[in-house]
């Protein structure tokens, strides 16, 4: 492993800055939520909580919610069975721990995957290097935590499982696989990860998501019994497959469709655009034409610089980027993303960050600088987000044609660009450790 000497000597009070920072954003997370919680703001935790209240009573989660009106909880059961303990206090209390620990969840998710980065990009970061980069990522997906804090969501508990996975792929790649199919059993955002797996011939990983996802799973059946679980991810599948036109058999949780203005997902721009045209046609065969251009591209990307994408051996720097790539991914081509699940860019912006810092990427580094700040504005204009709640007509037309959709798309293109050709331009000023094993330029650990 490398290690980077061009930071050593940065003051050691410019450490302990950043530190501060990075401590003062979480305590200011810690403050606003617990205020907007105690001014009545409860986000999507009133679902969270009205369906663990059924569960723990033995009712249905997906038919809970406020009298007079429709159900609001559309997630697998795990996400209920694991908010039962939180149904012993009163709402407002149990909003408020719930808001402490979905901050350390956060900041233990970012933690992890800021080091984790500069292990598969095969760098020893210098004192207050990891410090800096989770800076510049905070400071990038600033808008998003805040969000996601406010609303009390749960795209913290996905990003967590994910950045366990990112830290512990190249080690144990079982536990990366079971800690992603943690994520997947709270929400579908990181189920990508599992093809990449079979492409890469990472087995152990996929093995890992698979039986990960099947535990999580089936474990609220400890308390609610196999048929009603299983009848419960019936109901969360169901809804899920309406955004594909499947139609649902039985009960199933009340997803909003495809047409959603809260979608702001390539998909859904061009299910709205068909839909003002008049088009009956699939609008996901627009969606297919754009994926198959962008694979395309991808595909001269990789092969104009000696690499395959059915390979398993592929260098840990674009192995690092592929992961990145693929939230992006996952955000841009889902059938419905909502502006709170882009707070998973926070593991974007740090492995990106994380490039810039390492100084690998020469002349690369500026377009990739510039491409992170294009996403931030593509992910938070145009200003003035709201007016009383109430979206302006700037943000609808904006979000209606997938706008930050496309420039997660654009940004995922540019790093692959950066990253390529495979073989990285040399450290600047580096120092290599005594009795250092020789870098590992394989991320396959499993074949």
């Amino acid at each position: 492993m490398e290690t980077i000497s061009h930071l050593n000597a940065a003051p050691k009070w410019r450490t302990l800055a950043i530190w501060i920072v990075l401590a003062g954003v979480l305590a200011v997370f810690l403050v606003r939520g617990s205020r907007h919680v105690g001014e009545g703001t409860l986000g999507d935790f009133r679902h969270f909580y009205w369906a663990a209240e059924a569960m723990a009573r033995g009712g249905d989660p997906y038919a809970a919610g406020a009298p007079g009106q429709r159900p609001g909880y559309i997630y697998p059961p795990l996400v209920a069975f694991l908010y039962i303990p939180y149904v012993r206090w009163p709402m407002n209390e149990a909003a408020k721990v719930s808001v402490t620990i979905n901050i350390l969840a956060l900041a233990l998710a970012l933690g992890l995957a800021a080091r984790a980065s500069f292990e598969w990009l095969q760098v020893r970061p210098a004192p207050g290097q990891i410090g800096t980069v989770l800076l510049v990522g905070v400071l990038l997906t600033l808008d998003k935590l805040r969000g996601e804090v406010q609303m009390l969501q749960t795209n913290a508990w996905v990003l967590l499982g994910w950045a366990v996975a990112f830290s512990q792929a190249r080690k144990r790649p079982w536990l990366a696989g079971i800690a992603l199919g943690f994520a997947c059993a709270i929400k579908l955002l990181v189920v990508a990860m599992l093809p990449y797996f079979l492409l890469r011939r990472q087995w152990r990983a996929a093995a890992g998501m698979v039986a990960g996802m099947a535990f999580f799973a089936l474990l609220p059946a400890v308390w609610t019994g196999w048929r009603a679980d299983l009848h419960y991810i019936h109901c969360s599948l169901s809804g899920w497959l309406t955004l594909f036109g499947v139609p649902p058999v039985g009960e199933k949780a009340s997803v909003e469709p495809l047409v959603s203005v809260f979608s702001i997902s390539i998909p859904s721009a061009f299910a709205r655009g068909f839909a003002r045209m008049g088009w009956t046609v699939s609008p996901f065969l627009a969606v297919a034409l754009v994926a198959v251009v962008w694979l395309a591209l991808v595909w001269w990307l990789y092969r104009r610089n000696g690499l395959s994408l059915a390979v398993s051996d592929v260098p840990s720097h674009v192995a690092a980027v592929e992961w990145a790539v693929l939230i992006g991914l996952t955000l841009a081509f889902s059938p419905q993303t909502n502006t709170r699940h882009t707070v998973l860019v926070a593991g974007i912006n740090l492995i990106g960050a994380a490039l810039l810092c390492c100084g690998r990427l020469g002349r690369r580094a500026i377009p990739l600088a510039l491409g992170l700040l294009v996403m931030l504005a593509c992910l938070t204009l145009p200003p003035g987000h709201r007016i009383n709640k109430i979206p302006t007509q700037a943000v609808l037309f904006w979000h209606g044609i997938g706008g930050p959709a496309w420039g997660i798309l654009a940004l995922c293109t540019l790093l692959l660009w950066a990253i390529l050709p495979a073989s990285p331009a040399p450290l600047p000023a580096v120092a290599l450790t005594v009795n250092e094993e020789p870098p590992i330029r394989s991320t396959d650990t499993s074949s």
